[in-house]
């Protein structure tokens, strides 16, 4: 008896484990499943619209102090703003799961600059000469976007989606007219927000805002132009007409208008 003691314990706790696991395989298999998400259904979509590219300047300043002087150092890199168009590819397999390509084209100025000057301290004699030093030059450019990203729904309502996207990838500057400036490729993280509206079951209106974040090119002059890359934030609203394909099993009837 001694024995067979650890070998009952053992069918019982195994008897007993199996017992429990058969009675939570029976209640989830009881448990209903949630209901159909009946604002969302799958499928890909393509859109055309028309964008503005607006670039906030940057001006960072540098000083630099010492006994009889203070010698201040500023660049800048600015583009002018512009309009230009959109095309989006989109895929969505779930609610929180899709993805845009997107690609985007438009044409500005950039203008660099950098300058340099001093201010004397208290009691020390300037030298003479100019106080400082400025030079400065622009280019028109193309520019190129093609990127991909992660797209998601927020709040959603029969006709109405809100979503976001978060990704990354390339922008193409091109110079326009300009033999002594070349190419260049600046890798590129793209964020944004917007919102669309269904106006039949195959077409709808989406209105967007997408942040580019990269850094400026300097497109390798060596004749003087002011040689600058700074990170900055290019803003890019959008609005743009969308044509969904849906097959006949998603093709519902759009809710009437009370």
């Amino acid at each position: 008896m001694t024995y067979e003691l650890p070998f009952i314990r053992l069918r019982f706790l195994t008897l007993f484990t199996l017992l429990l696991l058969s009675s939570a395989w029976a209640l989830v298999a009881q448990t209903p499943k949630p209901p159909k998400d009946e604002n969302f259904a799958p499928g890909t979509d393509i859109s055309l619209g028309l964008m503005g590219q607006i670039t906030l300047a940057r001006n960072p300043a540098v000083f630099a102090a010492y006994p009889d002087w203070t010698v201040v150092s500023q660049k800048s890199q600015a583009q002018s703003p512009s309009a230009g168009a959109l095309f989006t590819f989109h895929g969505a397999m779930k609610p929180y799961l899709g993805y845009n390509v997107n690609f985007s084209y438009t044409r500005f100025t950039q203008t660099d600059s950098e300058g340099s000057g001093y201010a004397p301290g208290q009691g020390a004699i300037p030298p003479p000469g100019p106080g400082g030093s400025f030079t400065a030059g622009a280019l028109d450019t193309h520019l190129y976007e093609l990127t991909l990203a992660y797209a998601f729904y927020g709040p959603r309502s029969k006709r109405f989606r809100s979503f976001g996207q978060l990704g990354g990838g390339g922008l193409f500057f091109e110079p326009i007219n300009a033999s002594f400036a070349h190419q260049q490729t600046r890798p590129a993280m793209v964020f944004g927000v917007g919102g669309e509206y269904d106006v039949s079951s195959h077409f709808s209106v989406r209105a967007e805002y997408r942040g580019l974040f990269y850094k400026m090119p300097d497109f390798a002059i060596d004749n003087g132009f002011p040689k600058q890359r700074l990170f900055t934030v290019t803003n890019m609203p959008a609005i743009s007409l969308v044509y969904h394909f849906r097959s006949s099993s998603n093709n519902k009837p759009l809710p009437k208008n009370r």
